[in-house]
């Protein structure tokens, strides 16, 4: 597709909206990022103060504190040959989630997996509700609390150790400039390989003509490894072609899009590059790492794109 129609697509986001969640997607995820609408406008309008770059710069104690504490796991979990591996049954069950996504009355049956997927979500449920009251307390004394990983940076997180882990040499260079990395990483792994929308109303868009109902799709991954906007090297880890911005590396196109674009821009953008930039800056400074000879290299887009088989990586102190 090209980045003339991205860019009409994604700015016209009354017209192409994001498509109807299926009811077993609502089981993991059902937040900004599935609202359209007045109720969508009226929820950004809300959060958009507490994602501004002044009020994020305020939360660096806390990403450093969250860091600190994961760096701190993560060495307890070394074995005694310098490799660990996390998160190893949500990725399982994501897996089978996905599988049976699209079986009429699944989520019904009484499976073991069901039954744990259900487990999870009144524990994610009872979670969140705990930190919303702790928050409305800490807010009314005048308090201020740390935050997790978002899902996003988590994943770009993976996928910038696994190529760090395949490229070497540039985890030296990475504790000089982190910022082309993450980019090259968003490039060519971004979080969300495919932005989907549905038509409401019949319009023209360049030399197409879309009637209401229509689903279309925008597949960032292919457009992020286009040869045709970043040369023949487009599918090779190169952080260098960010050494100048991202809006010189794409010429200026909507060609480069991890976050969306336009109105429907990711709220969380400043937010998952901050954390990540200091997430790995800190990593940096504690460990090398390569990936295992267990790694099997398998993108897969379950929500968010995911290594299939996990990201075996082998860590070393410095």
């Amino acid at each position: 597709m090209e980045p003339e129609l991205i860019r009409d697509v994604l700015s016209m986001h009354t017209v192409f909206r994001k498509p109807r969640v299926h009811a077993l997607g609502k089981q993991p995820a059902s937040g900004l990022f599935f609202l359209e609408g007045e109720k969508w406008a009226k929820h950004r309008k809300i959060i958009n103060p507490a994602f501004r770059l002044e009020k994020l710069k305020n939360m660096l104690p806390a990403f450093h504190l969250s860091c600190s504490d994961m760096i701190s796991k993560w060495e307890r979990k070394l074995s005694t040959e310098g490799s660990c591996e996390m998160d190893r049954e949500q990725a399982q069950l994501l897996v089978q989630f996905s599988q049976s996504a699209c079986i009429p009355g699944w989520r019904f049956l009484p499976t073991k997996s069901n039954k744990r997927m259900k487990q999870n979500r009144k524990e994610v449920n009872e979670l969140l509700w705990g930190i919303i009251d702790k928050r409305e307390k800490a807010m009314k004394a005048g308090e201020t609390l740390n935050d997790d990983l978002l899902e996003t940076t988590s994943v770009l997180l993976l996928w910038t150790m696994v190529l760090l882990s395949k490229h070497p040499n540039w985890q030296a260079r990475a504790r000089e400039e982190v910022m082309m990395i993450l980019h090259e990483v968003l490039r060519l792994y971004p979080p969300v390989p495919l932005l989907a929308r549905t038509v409401y109303e019949d319009i023209q868009v360049g030399d197409m003509y879309l009637p209401a109902g229509v689903d279309v799709s925008l597949p960032t991954i292919l457009v992020h490894h286009d040869h045709e906007i970043l040369g023949r090297n487009a599918r090779e880890f190169n952080p260098e072609r960010f050494s100048q911005g991202a809006l010189k590396a794409t010429k200026s196109l909507v060609s480069f899009f991890p976050f969306g674009w336009g109105s429907r821009l990711c709220i969380g953008q400043n937010f998952a590059i901050l954390e990540a930039k200091m997430v790995l800056a800190m990593i940096l400074q504690r460990f090398s790492f390569s990936l295992s000879p267990s790694y099997s290299h398998a993108p897969c887009s379950l929500v968010t794109l995911k290594p299939q088989y996990g990201a075996h990586l082998i860590l070393h102190g410095i």
